[in-house]
């Protein structure tokens, strides 16, 4: 069994070292409040490697190693702590707030040196706002940047390539934004390039 969760810690920085209370928010503004160390921390590092899937005796090594760094010495792991995340995972599985996967997913989440997008993306980001992911999600994706990105995504350019054919994308009269406005994406662009290329990872749109 494998699991993921798109969630985030709803403060900035989540308190491992106690018993305080912290809450997670799901993608739909769901919320479960949580104040048991291995399960803070166990959802903390699904917060930080989404759309990654993970066994679960992997989440406890993670969750361990993390409350050991956060007191500064090893932390030992009760039967009972692991016996309460795997409950607390469970819940939160039927409030839809965790997925539970049997296999591998069938798309990349990691950014490699020529990344490939799936034809049926690089099709539709010519075509419209409307993304179909490899998880079988509809995302709406309006920055005409990330969408020419998108459909450069063919597997024949690195990261520099990229950004010198969304330069000239950007130059082009196809990018039709006032001559301020070009300016700014232009001089912001290896910025943007980085970001859209993690979100486009962590949306679940690569294929290699």
């Amino acid at each position: 069994m494998l699991i993921a969760a798109n969630i985030h810690p709803g403060s900035k920085k989540t308190d491992l070292k106690g018993d305080g209370v912290e809450k997670f928010i799901g993608p739909k503004g769901e919320t479960v409040q949580i104040n048991h160390p291995l399960t803070k921390a166990a959802l903390l590092h699904l917060s930080k490697t989404w759309p990654r899937r993970h066994r679960f005796d992997e989440i406890v090594r993670e969750a361990r190693g993390a409350l050991g760094q956060a007191s500064g010495s090893n932390v030992e792991v009760r039967e009972e702590d692991v016996r309460d995340l795997h409950g607390i995972l469970f819940r939160m599985f039927g409030t839809g707030m965790l997925d539970f996967h049997m296999h591998e997913p069938s798309y990349c989440d990691r950014i490699t040196n020529k990344p490939i997008a799936s034809p049926l993306a690089r099709w539709q980001a010519a075509h419209g706002t409307e993304i179909s992911n490899l998880r079988h999600e509809g995302l709406r994706i309006k920055d005409p940047l990330a969408l020419k990105l998108i459909q450069l995504l063919d597997g024949t350019r690195d990261e520099k390539q990229l950004f010198k054919d969304l330069l000239a994308y950007i130059q082009s009269p196809q990018f039709r934004v006032t001559h301020q406005q070009r300016s700014r994406v232009a001089a912001q662009l290896s910025v943007h390039l980085k970001q859209n290329l993690r979100g486009i990872a962590k949306d679940g749109l690569l294929i290699a």
